[in-house]
C-alpha cells in the first residue's frame, strides 16, 4: 500500500468510493496505514506496537484479529524485517531499541 500523498487523483478517488461502500475496508486501509507508519519511523518501543493491535482487538474483525495476534507473537520478526534506518532517520532516533 502507497502512502496516501502518493497517489493519483484517481486511485484517491476509486478509494474513496470503496471506503463509503466498506466501512470495513476503510477500517482496515486505517489500521494498515498505522502499522506501516510504525515500522517505517522504526518505532519499536512495545506502546508503538500494542496501541494499534489493541485497537484491531477492539474492533473485532475477526481476520484482522488472527493478523494482529500473529504480528504480537512475531514482533521480533517483524520489527527485524524492516530496512535499516537511513541516516536521517538515525539522527532523529531519541530512544534505544527495544523489543515487545
Amino acid at each position: 500500500m502507497r502512502r496516501p500523498e502518493q497517489l493519483t487523483d484517481t486511485e484517491r478517488k476509486c478509494l474513496d468510493e470503496l471506503c463509503q461502500r466498506s466501512p470495513a475496508l476503510a477500517t482496515t486501509i486505517q489500521y494498515a496505514r498505522r502499522l506501516a507508519a510504525m515500522v517505517r519511523e522504526h518505532r519499536s518501543e512495545r506502546m508503538a506496537l500494542d496501541v494499534p493491535l489493541a485497537d484491531v482487538r477492539l474492533d473485532g474483525q475477526r481476520e484482522l484479529c488472527t493478523l494482529a495476534a500473529g504480528i504480537r507473537r512475531d514482533c521480533a520478526a517483524v520489527l527485524a524485517a524492516r530496512p535499516p534506518p537511513t541516516l536521517r532517520e538515525r539522527s532523529k532516533a531519541t530512544s534505544p531499541e527495544s523489543s515487545c
